[in-house]
């Protein structure tokens, strides 16, 4: 059952306590479901990418990326998009436009066709050009704080709303992680 929400991807596959933690909000405790699953089953690859999902909630964005990483090793190719999806979400979220342009060129070598990689992509790319712009009319922190705000605003641009959801074909970009929820 895939069912898209704010750009999610939200595959449930079995019950588990770090889903139902997950699935409720409650990140702590998420965190500590998936850790222990993990202290069971240190390959496994679902865990991992959920304990990544749950870092991203929780706005730790290089554990997130950590996480994500680990889980490429040990998921199937065939779902190796979500994650590389995330991590670049995860870079764009940070500012780090080199590695957020890398992570998305990764899920379009395996997806062509995925939309929001698309749109995050163009983002990305629009991001980093904001900077060398910017450096020829200013120099120094005013410059620095000039591209974060300018950053911020056009990340903020791309989050959608869920009355928005029936327009996501229309938004610029959306920075929220595919969020699969399995075993």
């Amino acid at each position: 059952l895939i069912l898209i929400i704010f750009g999610f991807s939200n595959q449930i596959y079995a019950a588990h306590p770090g889903n139902d933690a997950y699935n409720k909000n409650d990140y702590e405790l998420a965190e500590k479901e998936f850790e222990r699953g993990l202290n069971n089953d240190p390959e496994n690859g679902k865990v991992l990418y959920n304990l990544g999902n749950t870092f991203f909630k929780k706005g730790d964005y290089n554990k997130a990326i950590q996480a994500y990483n680990e889980s490429l090793q040990y998921l199937p190719k065939s779902q190796l998009v979500d994650p590389y999806y995330n991590i670049g979400t995860s870079y764009l979220k940070q500012n780090d436009i080199k590695n957020a342009i890398s992570a998305y060129q990764q899920v379009l070598k395996r997806d062509p066709d995925h939309l929001e990689t698309k749109q995050n992509l163009e983002l990305a790319l629009r991001l980093k050009k904001m900077p060398q712009q910017s450096q020829s009319n200013s120099d120094g922190d005013e410059n620095d704080e000039e591209n974060e705000e300018q950053q911020q605003a056009a990340a903020s641009e791309s989050n959608e709303s869920e009355e928005d959801q029936s327009n996501e074909e229309q938004s610029a970009a959306k920075e929220d992680e595919k969020d699969e929820q399995n075993e």
